[in-house]
């Protein structure tokens, strides 16, 4: 008995030591990512409903791809695997937990062991009841996954039970990430245009020695900013995936420097830090030091308002819901503000209010993932505490619609005063 729960210890130590890259790590990521339904307009997505059952009570998953892309539960990774001195790997799923008290979304490669996704420490217990698009990376021994074309099958499971019968997430993508033992790079791999302690401004051109072994240079920011990334942590190395892809870092270059426009980063009450992602030709990803102890100076100000008091289950069909966040600035030196949030079919969207301000109406499509960043030169529906408010989808023909999913941490605003 003993031996049982030190490996159930063991296993649950495993799952949950790895976190993102940190400067200097040097590996390679492969991506999966749900393919176009074969039915236009239809899911880029797959529904986990069970152990390798991706189909909701009513079959809308049903016949969507294309022959093939499932094999009795099995996905197939496309990429070869370079194992070659590898030390560790993790899995970074992109999970939207769609049907509030879904739980335990896990994956399993080969013949190997179930890995459970953690949920986000900072989403309010119960998370489950918290609708989110979160990024969960589980560990994965190296003995798990083989070299070879095509060689790696995956499959998801999720709990049975759910309040109302029908436990879902819903998945986007998937990237397997192979560390390296660290190497000596044949060339400058650097942020050459900052050091430590230097001030940016409004404009910072940021640059990387580039030579025709660089394909692309990615940068990212420790630093408090917008929560894209479903966790709640706004301070955070900040970038998160879509389909596979790297979206919301600070920006790409795929030669020469790059101009990063700080206009709406927030200020800081702890020291920004900047890194870069370097891929090689050969896909390899270098992870440079970190250029530490930056800070902003600007004529102006920008605050990042937090939202509190956030609802559970926000799905628009269900009824109007209010988030709640204070401006600590004068309002009435407000010069513009911005609203942000990840949201899912938001072309169900009945209303955005503002203290009871009309913001905006439907947003985008329908079932469909989709960030909202709308800027407003109306400082006058900005007040000390505000409340923001989603209005309620009405009924089509007498029948509830989809309506709108507000993810988690819900609509953060950034507010810019006047210099």
């Amino acid at each position: 008995m003993k031996k049982i729960l030190f490996s159930i210890f063991f296993l649950f130590i495993f799952s949950k030591t790895f976190t993102q890259p940190k400067p200097t790590d040097v590996f390679r990521e492969y991506t999966w990512a749900t393919p176009e339904s074969k039915v236009p307009g239809q899911e880029k997505y797959v529904r986990v409903c069970g152990d390798g059952f991706y189909e909701d009570a009513t079959r809308k998953g049903n016949n969507l791809f294309n022959e093939g892309f499932v094999n009795d539960g099995w996905f197939t990774l496309p990429q070869n695997i370079d194992l070659k001195d590898a030390i560790r790997a993790e899995i970074l799923v992109e999970r939207m937990l769609c049907h509030d008290g879904s739980t335990g979304l896990a994956v399993k490669f080969n013949d190997g062991q179930w890995r459970a996704f953690p949920d986000a420490d900072s989403i309010p217990k119960p998370q489950s009841e918290y609708l989110y698009h979160y990024y969960p990376i589980v560990s994965i021994p190296l003995t798990e996954l083989k070299t070879g074309e095509k060689a790696n099958r995956f499959r998801f499971t999720i709990d049975k039970t759910q309040r109302w019968g029908m436990p879902q997430n819903m998945v986007y993508g998937m990237v397997v990430r192979i560390y390296y033992k660290n190497l000596v790079m044949p060339y400058t791999v650097e942020i050459s245009s900052h050091k430590s302690g230097d001030i940016i401004g409004e404009n910072a051109t940021l640059k990387v020695p580039m030579n025709n072994r660089i394909a692309k240079v990615e940068y990212i920011g420790l630093m408090d900013n917008i929560n894209y990334e479903g966790d709640g942590k706004y301070y955070q190395w900040h970038y998160n995936y879509h389909r596979g892809e790297l979206v919301n870092h600070i920006g790409t270059a795929t030669a020469g420097e790059y101009n990063w426009n700080t206009e709406w980063v927030p200020d800081q009450t702890k020291p920004v830090s900047l890194a870069a992602r370097v891929t090689d030709q050969n896909g390899l990803i270098y992870m440079t030091k970190a250029v530490e102890n930056l800070s902003l100076k600007r004529s102006y100000k920008v605050e990042l308002c937090k939202p509190f008091s956030q609802p559970r289950r926000w799905a628009t069909r269900e009824m109007e819901y209010t988030e709640m966040f204070d401006v600590k600035g004068n309002p009435k030196n407000v010069e513009k503000f911005q609203i942000a949030a990840v949201t899912w079919s938001p072309g169900y969207m009945n209303g955005v209010y503002l203290n009871d301000f009309l913001l905006m109406d439907r947003e985008s499509c329908k079932y469909c993932y989709h960030i909202i960043k709308k800027e407003f030169d109306h400082p006058e529906f900005l007040s000390t505490m505000n409340g923001l408010k989603t209005g309620k989808t009405p009924l089509v023909g007498g029948k509830m619609t989809h309506g709108t999913e507000i993810q988690y941490p819900g609509f953060m605003v950034l507010v810019k005063y006047k210099p």
